[in-house]
């Protein structure tokens, strides 16, 4: 039978067909195999590009003390007792002390126990004993659930005498029931992850959120040992690996709409660290500890400062700086206020303390990832420290804080400052978006800015310890006038006996060199009850709880003063009464100094509103009076940076008010040569200069600058500052307050 050609056509057609598609079938099958190759190899190379970061949670022993006394002895002072069903035998441990060891947490305890017989509806005590009980706890993780537990390693019991009663025996018979309160001790370190995996992605920009959440999935706690300092638990994630993106080309620098973006950024930043330092503070039992938490505060608004006055080009966050600079200041003091909370405060400390040094170590790890320091990131940092707060943790405000001040020693707030003289230009608070406000006159001239070499900017690396060396560094390059050989405290000047009052003469009218030497011994005559008290009158560190009300008189030289923008012509009328009121001004706050420094303050306060702003509160802005105010944004006769500051001071009162100024400056000053100068032993590098320069350094650059004017490594433009003030120190020192017309000779 013979087929149709159709039929015999499709039948070769379909034979032929694996012949025709086995070579798309060959080349589809190596594209496949060469795609998922190249998948693969990306995987892979994704893979081998993420960088492991760990963190390290530290539970040292004054928190396992803690953990141990609560949870197992029911607090401090606590015991921990056991009895039979029949209520006949009997332990009980009492006075814990943990002592971490390498490998293991041990315990020692106070111990008794007695054991006996039911008899009828009493009970027969045939064994009694006492002594000590020693344990060995061994930390582990507990599986799959993010908790440190401790497994009971081994026990002994030490009678207190000897005698013949089977005290071993006894105690093997009783350690099964110690062992369950110490094993069913754990530390639950959920929440602590959960807060780090919800901060990560929080202060990620918005095209690195996926590669944040790749990073918070991969957090989870590693492993946990215990050393002769705590035990220690490590959490651990996989970061992008890579380096920072180098700019090809400079940036442009802000515009306006970025500048105010920039300030409120840095707004919440200040407010973040000031939230967070008053919470420690009020924490913190050590008033040692309260002045470092003080000194990051302060040495933080001034890094601040000068980001925006100098602010970074486009592509650089200086916040993130601000953070990593400030956060390896502050953690470690954070670790150890928890010392002085219970368990689950301290808790909330190392919760905190943890996810700032995720994103910490996440900065130093991978500078690739777009960490940013994001307003809802700080708000749930701020609040996994205080859980229950009431305000905003970024809520800022320029009034003065009695709370802040009083926490950090510088107890009430200062008098009212007196309404702003009549004629005075307004000087208007930057609002909170606007950008830096704009310098109204430039700064006396031995007020340089700070130079770029010493605040670098901020994507640059930490400052190098070296440029703030410790109080042994070497004296300062010849350059410089060197100070005297190290003299011990003794050496300092004693303050004079207080010399009787005696009426004032009026000023005179005219002040050449021969009417200068006139008027300043009658000067400081007249004021040197004011001046120094006696010495053995000296009062103690701590501020009064009440503070005195001004002299009226001083009200009405101020009031004189508060209208007055002084010029070469009139300078050698306004000059003796500007000194005339810093003198007043440092007479009533040198009576809180101890006897050894009440020689050296007077002069320190007229030198340093020398060197800030030629003894002027006020400068002219066309025909009316405005603010001296300098490019970074200090202000007034101590220029007195109100950011820097902000919380410790009225700042109409800054402005306005050349007596509230002064005595804002003075209080500073104050703080600066007794808090830390006096208090670090500045005097053994010279004596009374000494202290006077460290003092200036940090009232010129914050607490981190107080050797600066004796290292070597010191930029020139900050040594010709220190320099310039030592000089005026001297001439204050010896009453030679003419020289300060030569601020107006120019």
């Amino acid at each position: 039978m013979r087929r149709a050609p159709g039929i015999r056509r499709r039948t070769r057609v379909a034979r032929r067909a694996p012949a025709l598609l086995a070579p798309a079938l060959l080349a589809l099958a190596a594209f496949l195999a060469l795609r998922l190759g190249a998948l693969a190899g990306a995987a892979a190379a994704e893979a081998a590009a993420a960088r492991p970061v760990e963190v390290t949670l530290r539970f040292d022993a004054a928190f396992l003390q803690r953990l141990f006394a609560e949870r197992v002895f029911g607090g401090p002072g606590g015991r921990l007792r056991l009895r039979s069903a029949d209520r006949c035998s009997g332990a009980e441990l009492l006075d814990p002390r943990v002592a971490p060891a390498p490998g293991e947490v041990r315990i020692a305890a106070s111990a008794r126990a007695h054991a006996g017989l039911a008899l009828g509806a009493g009970c027969w005590r045939a064994l009694g004993w006492r002594g000590e009980l020693r344990l060995a706890l061994e930390p582990r993780l507990e599986g799959e659930a993010p908790r440190v537990g401790f497994r009971l390693a081994s026990s002994e019991f030490r009678p207190g005498r000897a005698r013949l009663l089977p005290e071993a025996w006894l105690w093997r018979r009783i350690e099964p029931a110690f062992r369950d309160p110490f094993e069913a001790v754990r530390i639950d370190v959920a929440p602590l992850l959960d807060l780090v995996r919800e901060a990560i992605p929080l202060f990620a920009r918005a095209e690195d959120r996926a590669a944040a959440a790749r990073m918070a999935a991969s957090l989870a706690l590693e492993r946990v040992a215990a050393d002769a300092g705590g035990v220690s638990a490590v959490l651990r994630f996989e970061a992008p690996a890579g380096a920072r993106p180098v700019q090809a080309a400079p940036e442009a620098p802000l515009d306006a709409a970025e500048l105010a973006a920039l300030e409120r950024a840095l707004g919440d930043w200040d407010a973040f660290l000031t939230f967070v330092v008053k919470q420690a503070g009020r924490d913190a039992a050590a008033p040692a500890l309260d002045r470092e938490l003080l000194d990051v505060l302060l040495d933080a608004r001034h890094d601040l400062v000068w980001a925006l006055a100098d602010p970074a080009p486009r592509g650089q966050d200086p916040v993130r700086a601000l953070f990593v600079r400030s956060w390896g200041r502050l953690a470690p003091l954070l670790r150890e206020v928890d010392a002085d909370v219970g368990a689950e405060g301290a808790l909330r400390y190392l919760a905190f303390v943890a996810a700032g040094d995720a994103l910490a170590a996440l900065d130093a790890a991978a500078p690739a990832f777009g960490l940013e320091i994001s307003a809802d990131g700080l708000r749930r940092l701020a609040r996994t420290l205080v859980p229950d707060a009431r305000v905003d943790p970024l809520a800022r405000s320029d009034a003065v804080d009695p709370e802040l001040r009083a926490l950090f020693g510088f107890g009430p707030a200062l008098a009212e400052p007196a309404p702003p003289a009549e004629g005075a230009a307004p000087a208007p608070r930057p609002a909170p978006d606007a950008g830096p406000t704009p310098p109204e006159a430039p700064p006396p001239p031995d007020a340089a800015p700070r130079p770029p070499d010493v605040y670098p900017p901020p994507d640059a690396a930490p400052r190098p310890p070296d440029l703030y060396p410790p109080p042994d560094a070497p004296p300062p390059a010849p350059d410089l006038p060197a100070p005297p050989d190290a003299a011990p405290s003794s050496d300092l000047p004693a303050p004079p006996e207080a010399p009787p009052p005696a009426p004032s003469p009026a000023p005179p009218s005219s002040l050449g060199p021969g009417a200068a030497r006139a008027w300043l011994p009658r000067l400081a005559g007249a004021l040197g009850a004011l001046l120094v008290a006696p010495a053995h009158a000296a009062p103690a560190f701590a501020p009064p709880l009440v503070r005195a009300a001004p002299d009226p008189a001083l009200g009405a030289l101020a009031a004189r003063l508060n209208r007055w923008a002084p010029s070469p012509a009139d300078a050698p009328q306004y000059v003796p009464l500007a000194g005339k009121l810093l003198r007043a001004i440092a007479g009533e706050l040198v009576r809180e100094l101890p006897g050894e420094l009440r020689g050296v303050y007077p002069a320190l306060v007229l030198a340093t509103a020398w060197q800030e702003s030629c003894w002027r509160q006020y400068v002219r802005r066309g025909a009316a009076l405005a603010p001296l105010r300098s490019p970074a944004g200090a202000v007034g006769l101590m220029q007195v940076h109100e950011r820097v500051w902000r919380g410790f001071y009225d700042v109409d009162g800054l402005r306005h008010d050349v007596a509230y100024n002064g005595r804002a400056g003075g209080e500073i000053l104050r703080h600066y040569l007794r808090d830390h100068a006096f208090e670090h032993e500045e005097q053994r590098h010279g004596g009374a200069r000494a202290l006077a320069r460290s003092a200036y350094a940090m009232y010129n650059g914050g607490p981190s600058q107080r050797a600066r004017w004796r290292s070597p490594k010191t930029p020139a433009a900050l040594r010709a500052i220190d320099a310039a003030f030592l000089r005026k120190y001297e001439a204050m020192r010896d009453g030679d307050e003419a020289a300060v017309l030569a601020c107006f000779s120019g």
